[in-house]
């Protein structure tokens, strides 16, 4: 994770999904993905800093968008799933 105007990654996050021939490039992007999105929210930043998720992954992109199912649906449903609900998750409960 990075953070305007440093050139260093403030936080790293890794995760051995297993060899190529069990899972895609796509899956694995994907799990990216949902690792930067978990990271994000680790944070309690969400709602109070504008947030941007890069990725140069076209299928992972193409795929978050069209909303048709497809192999590995569930991963672009997890990271949607965390996205819609992320500003949720850092609110107070104590203040309204």
């Amino acid at each position: 994770m990075y953070r305007r105007g440093k050139s260093a990654p403030s936080r790293v996050l890794r995760y051995h999904l297993g060899g190529a021939d069990k899972y895609t490039s796509f899956e694995a992007e994907a799990v990216g993905a949902i690792m930067g999105i978990w990271m994000i929210r680790s944070e309690h930043i969400a709602g109070h800093l504008l947030i941007s998720v890069l990725t140069d992954s076209q299928a992972f992109i193409k795929r978050a968008v069209t909303h048709k199912a497809t192999t590995a649906q569930y991963l672009i449903d997890n990271f949607t799933n965390i996205a819609e609900n992320i500003n949720t998750a850092n609110v107070d409960p104590n203040t309204n």
